[in-house]
């Protein structure tokens, strides 16, 4: 393998992220159902609008992704105490999500293969809930370090969460490579910071690429991935 830095995605690129969101929320539904007595079909547009709000009021920002958030303004868009009330479902959303957590196929053999390279996981969100993930997943053991849009000041495609990856495992640009489920964050984003790009396009639904670049390849797997890494 020719690259001394491997970037991954977290989100939808080494698990599910789909199937553990719909966990949490089927564990926040029912239960804010018996406070307030109204339907789920009743609830979930009041939460879409307390997360838009939130994603309007602080867009670019890793805060834009803060869970509690997105639960004190559907407290108070439903005049509930936000005390007692947004830090429960805090809590019953998490507990559900990271029970749900496990690896996609390959996850744990794709880190193994590139561990001869540095490895930083470049992710949005915050970084305390990706810790409890990466944990959850077992895989703290097999990467080096990890970017959050947190910490970067600005998320994916900005080019600083990428060049702020390098300079922790010390590699340039053209010695690195960055693999994702989003084409704009994780594939777009690197190319335009100088940085190889993998899409990994893992859901049927996904879109076709926006575009094509020499420098990024499609795969549809991690499993592939791997073989793709090594094989370059």
């Amino acid at each position: 393998m020719r690259y001394r830095a491997v970037l991954l995605d977290l989100d939808n690129t080494l698990y599910d992220y789909n199937a553990c969101y719909a966990a949490g929320n089927d564990a926040v539904f029912p239960w804010l159902e018996g406070v307030t007595g109204r339907t789920r079909a009743e609830l979930e547009p009041v939460y879409r609008e307390a997360k838009r709000r939130n994603h309007v009021a602080l867009a670019g920002t890793a805060a834009s992704h803060n869970r509690l958030l997105y639960y004190q303004r559907l407290a108070e868009l439903l005049g509930l105490k936000v005390f007692g009330h947004a830090d429960t479902m805090l809590g019953l959303f998490w507990e559900a999500f990271l029970a749900r957590m496990e690896p996609f196929p390959g996850a744990c053999e794709l880190l193994r293969a590139v561990r001869p390279a540095g490895i930083c996981l470049v992710t949005d969100m915050t970084v305390e809930i990706q810790y409890r993930k990466i944990e959850r997943l077992g895989i703290g053991s097999l990467i080096d370090t990890l970017v959050t849009s947190e910490e970067a000041g600005r998320e994916k495609p900005h080019p600083w969460p990428f060049t702020l990856a390098l300079s922790k495992l010390g590699a340039r640009p053209d010695e690195a490579c960055m693999a994702g489920d989003d084409f704009t964050k994780d594939a777009e984003g690197p190319l335009l910071a100088g940085i190889d790009a993998y899409w990994v396009r893992q859901r049927a639904s996904q879109h076709e690429p926006m575009f094509a670049h020499p420098r990024m390849r499609i795969v549809h797997d991690l499993v592939e991935l791997k073989d793709a890494l090594l094989a370059d």
